[in-house]
């Protein structure tokens, strides 16, 4: 690896102003390094004579799921994206299955697109002492494609029949901000049966709540990744998840899989995982052992590999 590097910030809390850095004194900061490495899914749209760039495309979700994000969002990545990937030398992205998916889209640059998983935070592998919770665990938000209403027309079919909690993290239990559609699902379930924890920031916290669960679900329609199913694994939670996006790939054979536009499918794998306490084993064991494939210290090294051959 090179014997210098610098890490380059804007100084500006402003997005809009970090986003007109980025393109106008970033490439002016690179152009003294052979390499910029962009990790987060944008580079400058100018590119120094004698500087390669190395960008990570994390997903193009805004192209597939636009309802998700603002119109300025939609207007500003549609703008750019063509560009950066056009600029930049090499393109990482975290899986096979966004390689593919960023290929069809853009068949040009297939040749440059490098896998590198991301990884698991070390917090989430660190040992327990574990009492179950009586609770099934979603992480995440509610945008349209993590299938939040989707789980919760599941638990509503079944929460009578498991007679669990639906623990929720990640989002404010403000119920006026939530859509019509999920406050017409909400209610329909009991208040006693279904908790908003909100957002939760110690990973220490948030990886003792993974590890009490009784089942973490994960319906989502699309993941180029997915962060939480690999946590909820490495800190010993058994994990239903959607057969959808990348999720399969990233998830091997150390979960149950349901069809996320199917609420019966999600209900049953919900079932299946509470009554049969030898799944849940097998299901916490494997999933310990697959989580363990995604470390950070395995994908820094990927990053090293891939840098010094471009060096």
């Amino acid at each position: 690896m090179p014997n210098k590097a610098e890490v380059f910030l804007p100084q500006s809390s402003n997005r809009y102003i970090q986003h007109l850095w980025e393109h106008t004194i970033l490439p002016s900061k690179a152009s003294k390094y052979k390499v910029l490495f962009c990790p987060a899914n944008i580079c400058p749209t100018y590119k120094p004579k004698n500087t390669k760039f190395v960008t990570t495309i994390h997903d193009l979700s805004f192209l597939y799921y636009p309802e998700s994000f603002s119109k300025s969002y939609r207007v500003y990545y549609k703008a750019v994206t063509p560009r950066i990937l056009d600029l930049s030398d090499i393109i990482i992205t975290v899986s096979n299955y966004e390689k593919n998916m960023i290929s069809l889209l853009y068949p040009l640059i297939k040749q440059k697109i490098n896998v590198i998983y991301s990884g698991v935070d070390e917090v989430f592998f660190e040992d327990k002492e574990v009492k179950k919770g009586d609770y099934i665990l979603y992480v995440g938000n509610l945008s349209e494609r993590k299938n939040f209403a989707g789980l919760l027309k599941a638990f509503g079919r079944i929460y009578k029949e498991i007679d669990k909690k639906l623990v929720v993290v990640g989002m404010k239990p403000d119920i006026m901000r939530l859509g019509k559609n999920i406050k017409n699902i909400l209610e329909n379930i009991p208040k006693d049966y279904i908790e908003f924890k909100g957002q939760i920031n110690d990973k220490r916290v948030l990886s003792s709540i993974y590890s009490k669960a009784l089942a973490f679900v994960f319906p989502s329609f699309y993941e180029s990744f997915g962060f939480p199913p690999l946590e909820a694994m490495a800190s010993g939670a058994p994990v239903i998840v959607s057969s959808r996006g990348a999720l399969p790939e990233i998830c091997g054979d150390a979960a149950i899989y349901v069809d996320p536009s199917k609420s019966d499918s999600i209900a049953e794998g919900i079932v299946k995982v509470v009554k049969n306490k030898n799944l849940r084993h097998s299901l916490i064991e494997k999933g310990k052992e697959r989580a363990k494939v995604f470390r950070w210290s395995k994908s820094i090294e990927k990053h090293k590999e891939l840098l010094e051959e471009l060096l």
